[in-house]
């Protein structure tokens, strides 16, 4: 999986179109004067997020987008389901952008893989449940920090011209072709969704043959 350009959330990270949270403010003219649910205003504010980005956003929780007070998300979506679906059924469609499952160790499982995608989600459980995946998401909270300290092979290029002594005055010109190449092959991985062909292609060359002294 690490080797999957697809779950490379990294270089393949979008950014969110927001509405501005504070045009949901509740308004309070007077002390005691008003009744409103900050959930439920969260809850608009997520609808809009939804539409607003209809392909790099979902939510995620187990059974209770509902009774969290998110129901309003299902002015625009439904509840993710590939089944048959009977009357009665509530908010279900294939394409539908909510993902619930009562199972909290799925639902983080699910969260997880879909930020390796460079996309967006929300986990909304009860406070009193949600440690049920504190082991999980402390794990994954340690890995998004792990990564962050991984070099490319460019990098590994730059950081030894940086520190052998005199390679930055004679080999200053390979590390700006390092820069360069870096974020050319980024460009080309965030457009395509693929490393680039001279990046999957590219094998170590192998020294184990005896060169001939003659050449």
């Amino acid at each position: 999986m690490s080797s999957n350009p697809h779950a490379n959330g990294g270089l393949l990270l979008r950014d969110l179109a927001l509405p501005d949270f504070r045009d949901y403010a509740v308004e309070v003219s007077k002390p005691g004067d008003s009744v409103s649910e900050a959930t439920r205003v969260l809850g608009s504010w997520l609808r809009d997020i939804i539409t607003a980005n209809p392909s790099t956003f979902r939510l995620f929780g187990p059974d209770e987008t509902a009774s969290n007070r998110l129901g309003n998300v299902f002015e625009v979506t439904d509840r993710a389901f590939d089944g048959q679906i009977i009357p009665g059924d509530d908010h279900l469609a294939p394409d539908g952008r909510v993902m619930e499952v009562l199972s909290e160790h799925m639902c983080q499982g699910w969260l997880e893989g879909y930020l390796l995608t460079g996309r967006h989600g929300l986990f909304n459980r009860y406070e009193a449940f949600i440690h049920i995946i504190d082991s999980m998401f402390n794990q994954h909270a340690k890995w998004l920090k792990v990564t962050r300290d991984i070099l490319d092979r460019f990098h590994l290029v730059m950081d030894v011209i940086d520190r052998v002594p005199g390679l930055s005055a004679t080999a200053g010109h390979v590390r700006q072709l390092m820069v360069d190449k870096r974020i050319s092959c980024r460009a080309y991985t965030r457009a395509e969704g693929e490393d680039a062909p001279e990046i999957t292609g590219w094998q170590w060359t192998s020294l184990s043959s005896t060169p001939d002294p003659a050449h």
